[in-house]
């Protein structure tokens, strides 16, 4: 995604700002933006660091490719979209997300709500178990161009 300095450091103000003022107070932690954000917001998330990128990926794809319910989400055939996916530099998106949750047993809750106003998007039943809260930065065409991780927020 490419904005300007000033526009960056508005957009990570007004995410911040809205973060806040939820339960579960989060702040949010960038990850690089490679192709690989998802899996490096998730790997955040899960492992504490987006170095485990690759695992999460090869989890969620293996998850997915062993478990039918995923596959008539996937337009065309199976394994040339997960052999794809299986590459660093293929973006995921709500089906790896989707899966990941699934994969977890746990609440996996996206922020869009930076840029375009719409409300959070929430997947899986954890049903009181613990939330990974990932960000979307979407572009001005409404389409997601990266995702971030989120952290505790720092109580002064």
């Amino acid at each position: 995604m490419s904005v300007s300095r000033s526009a960056a450091r508005q957009q990570l103000a007004a995410a911040n700002e809205l973060l806040r003022a939820l339960p579960w107070r989060r702040e949010v932690k960038d990850v690089e933006s490679d192709g690989a954000c998802l899996f490096r917001a998730l790997a955040d998330q899960v492992h504490g660091t987006q170095g485990a990128h690759r695992e999460v990926r090869m989890a969620c794809c293996n998850f997915i490719e062993s478990n039918s319910d995923f596959h008539g989400a996937i337009e065309g055939d199976l394994t040339p979209y997960l052999t794809n996916m299986r590459r660093d530099e293929t973006w995921g998106g709500e089906l790896e997300i989707a899966a990941a949750a699934a994969m977890w047993g746990k609440v996996v809750v996206v922020d869009p709500s930076v840029r375009t106003g719409e409300r959070f998007r929430f997947w899986g039943d954890g049903h009181g178990q613990a939330r990974f809260v990932i960000v979307a930065w979407r572009g001005a065409d409404g389409q997601v161009k990266h995702y971030s991780s989120t952290t505790p927020m720092k109580l002064a």
